[in-house]
């Protein structure tokens, strides 16, 4: 039997979403605890059907553990951010109908648990990230009302620290750089003191342009942009450059990130040279912490490093090292030949190594999702051949994996940390 116990506002409620629900525990590894439990790692976990689970475990590379019995039942769908170190909000991609948000931690026991009011999130999102304790996404292509031509932004605002609070926000993005096209964001990232970095994707204003952050042709294709915001979306600055195309990877709708802050607070904004009307190799520039402007000495040539491999998606490790994820085929960016491949690289040293000691071949993936980085080391949810899901853990300075925790569900979409409040 499973136990409701979140209580919805009516509003949600007569939507008939059923948002979150415990099942009981398994005694299977990390679940549960022994009602003192300061921290788990988090997992969502994909079942047959329309929910996911979300589980518990104490360690993320060894073991196994089973969805049957065991966790918090949602519905499928959710990506999960972590603004700060107790809580996961979840947003859920509804394809332009509103979506029900939500925020858990864990319980003194290490089991997961409501934290703050479900929310509702009445735009859909293209792009999301973490920045200064809060969840932001964001959604381009927006008509501007009785305003022809001109095209906005919207972006949700969650404050774990006010109980969920939310607030959406619609910015004009039409002409920002004096250029007359119209801008789509991708990747979020902390920009210290309040403020947050997103890399800007350009498109011309055409006949019958649509709403929702589709990007289409631009007379910019050579040109990089990245927008500095504070989190009351006042403009505080664009950084722009002509060494490289723009900064994002595409899936469907989504705008991947592909900008990441080093430890030092140093923002890395690579460009895959997704756009086909680049002349620009992908390659990665650099923004150094509390500068206006590019860093001019530094510019790194990535296709020289991959033969042309194009990537994806982008995370920062630890110190100087990046995660790519790679398309399967040489100057391709098309999902149908596959993104399994993944490499590591020193941005200091422009150090660059295909992880493949230990990692599966990129033909032998089924699956893979976000990659979950900590503590100096990086784990990527992956399903392989004739394999359960696992989760393989990276070491960035050998460039080498090893397979860790098995998860006896259908796959893994998700993987962080919490800690109790």
């Amino acid at each position: 039997m499973k136990l409701q116990f979140l209580q919805r506002p009516l509003a949600l409620a007569l939507m008939g979403v059923a948002v979150l629900t415990s099942c009981s525990k398994s005694d299977g590894p990390g679940s549960g605890g022994d009602g003192d439990v300061s921290s788990k790692y988090f997992i969502s976990a994909q079942a047959d059907g329309d929910y996911d689970y979300l589980i518990t475990v104490d360690d993320l590379t060894q073991g196994s553990v089973s969805i049957a019995g065991n966790g918090t039942e949602v519905r499928s769908g959710y990506s999960w951010l972590f603004p700060n170190p107790s809580t996961a909000i979840g947003f859920i991609y509804q394809q332009g109908s509103p979506g029900v948000g939500l925020g858990v931690t864990i319980d003194q026991n290490g089991e997961i648990v409501q934290s703050g009011s479900e929310f509702l999130v009445e735009s859909r999102f293209t792009t999301l990230g973490v920045a200064g304790g809060l969840a932001i996404t964001a959604v381009g292509g927006q008509p501007m009302a009785d305003q022809e031509d001109v095209y906005g932004a919207i972006f949700n605002i969650v404050n774990p620290d006010e109980g969920n609070h939310k607030e959406t926000k619609t910015i004009t993005t039409t002409n920002m750089t004096g250029t007359g096209e119209f801008f789509t964001f991708s990747g979020i990232v902390d920009g210290g003191n309040g403020t947050f970095l997103t890399s800007m994707v350009p498109s011309k204003i055409l006949p019958n342009t649509g709403g929702g952050g589709s990007t289409g042709e631009t007379d910019y294709p050579d040109s990089v942009w990245v927008a500095r915001f504070d989190t009351d979306l006042n403009l505080l600055n664009i950084y722009g450059d002509d060494r490289l195309s723009y900064s994002t990877g595409r899936m469907r709708s989504r705008y991947h990130s592909q900008i990441g802050n080093d430890d030092s607070g140093n923002t890395y904004v690579f460009s895959s040279a997704h756009s086909d009307q680049t002349s620009k190799n992908a390659g990665v520039i650099r923004i150094n912490n509390g500068e206006d402007d590019f860093d001019s000495d530094y510019y790194w040539d990535l296709d020289a490093e991959s033969d042309g491999y194009k990537f994806m998606k982008v995370w920062h490790i630890t110190g100087n090292y990046f995660l790519l994820n790679y398309y399967n085929t040489p100057n391709s960016v098309d999902r149908n030949d596959g993104y399994t491949k993944y490499a590591i690289v020193n941005v200091v040293d422009k150090s660059f190594k295909w992880l493949e000691s230990g990692f599966p071949k990129p033909e032998e993936i089924t699956a893979s999702s976000d990659a979950f980085t900590i503590d100096g080391q990086a784990f990527i949810p992956l399903v392989v051949e004739n394999q359960k899901p696992a989760i393989y853990v990276i070491d960035p300075a050998g460039a080498t994996a090893s397979r860790g925790l098995e998860v006896d569900a259908t796959g893994i979409t998700n993987v962080g940390k919490l800690t109790r409040k």
